[in-house]
């Protein structure tokens, strides 16, 4: 005590001081250096503790005397790597919504997963997602379609939503009679759904029905109204068209018609005659008939359900000259009809 205020040494320690300065060596240097190294050291405290808060809070971890609220600063991941909660079964609930119960074949299913955390913290959880669909009868299993498990972040109070895969029920009585979502999460949770299919219609072939014929000479000519002897048509006549000119006819069937094919020939005179035939208005034939014996013409149809017909034969080129005629003849129509 009597060195530090004694004058003598004083003044000694202020001569070793300006030595030491003289030297180069200044004691404000000290004191700033000192200043930044302890600068330094609090700003890698406050980092290391922030990213200690993020850590634990990522890990489903909670303090009870942490701010839960500094969480909001944190990232957030939702990717298939990273830490997984131990978070308690009760802390998160989760539902599968948008699937009907009994769904049609060829429909599209795209069911939402939610995922509920009823805590006081952020969690991550690990989903494991199994599309199953089932034989007929109930037990075993046709077919499975895992999903890769996800790692997904939830926050307090907070509901997760994603879709879980867009799948379509393929059209099959005979291998699947029923399917359904399971999700399982971390923790022992889990969540289910399940739909049953209906019997899918079975495929029958149509059956052909009995053929509907229409014999010319019973049809009405709006020219020529009188038939012909013919030894090789079908009821030994048939219906000249000596004129251009149509034949009509009404009739009815038991099922639906599917084609028609009518039996003619012609006279040829500098071309041959045009035949147009017309099936409820729709025209389904429209050909020149250039045989002089008799031949087939057929025409596609696609008629509705009704049972009730009518059919017109059109001649629309008639043609002469002194030393030949154009004409055409029609033995009959023959109707093929299904069920």
């Amino acid at each position: 005590f009597k060195q530090t205020f004694n004058p003598i040494e004083r003044k000694k320690q202020k001569m070793k001081r300006k030595k030491l300065d003289a030297r180069g060596f200044s004691h404000d240097i000290l004191i700033v250096l000192f200043v930044v190294i302890f600068a330094i050291a609090g700003v890698a405290y406050l980092v290391a503790s922030h990213a200690d808060s993020c850590d634990s809070s990522a890990s489903g971890v909670s303090s009870a005397t942490s701010d839960t609220t500094s969480d909001a600063t944190c990232p957030v991941s939702d990717s298939t790597s990273g830490a997984v909660s131990s978070s308690p079964e009760s802390q998160v609930t989760c539902a599968i919504t948008g699937i009907p119960s009994s769904p049609s074949y060829n429909t599209t299913l795209s069911p939402q997963l939610q995922l509920t955390n009823n805590g006081s913290s952020r969690v991550v959880v690990v989903t494991n997602t199994v599309f199953s669909l089932y034989k007929p009868d109930g037990t075993s299993v046709y077919q499975q379609t895992p999903y890769p498990s996800t790692n997904r972040t939830v926050d307090q109070g907070a509901t997760y939503t994603a879709p879980l895969g867009a799948y379509t029920v393929p059209y099959s009585s005979a291998s699947i009679g029923s399917g359904g979502y399971e999700v399982s999460i971390s923790g022992g949770g889990s969540c289910s759904t399940r739909f049953t299919l209906p019997s899918a219609p079975v495929a029958t072939t149509p059956q052909p029905l009995a053929n509907i014929i229409i014999e010319g000479e019973n049809m009405t000519g709006s020219k020529d109204t009188t038939n012909q002897a013919s030894s090789t048509a079908s009821n030994k006549l048939d219906r000249p068209m000596w004129h251009s000119g149509t034949l009509t006819k009404s009739f009815t069937s038991t099922g639906k018609l599917t084609g028609v094919t009518v039996r003619a020939q012609a006279n040829v005179c500098s071309g041959s005659p045009q035949m147009v035939v017309v099936v409820d208005g729709k025209a389904v034939i429209q050909t020149p008939v250039g045989s002089t014996t008799w031949a087939n013409f057929t025409g596609t149809l696609t008629s509705n359900t009704s049972t009730s017909h009518s059919v017109i034969v059109a001649f629309t080129n008639d043609y002469a000259t002194k030393t030949c005629d154009r004409n055409l003849y029609i033995d009959n129509l023959t109707f093929t009809q299904q069920k």
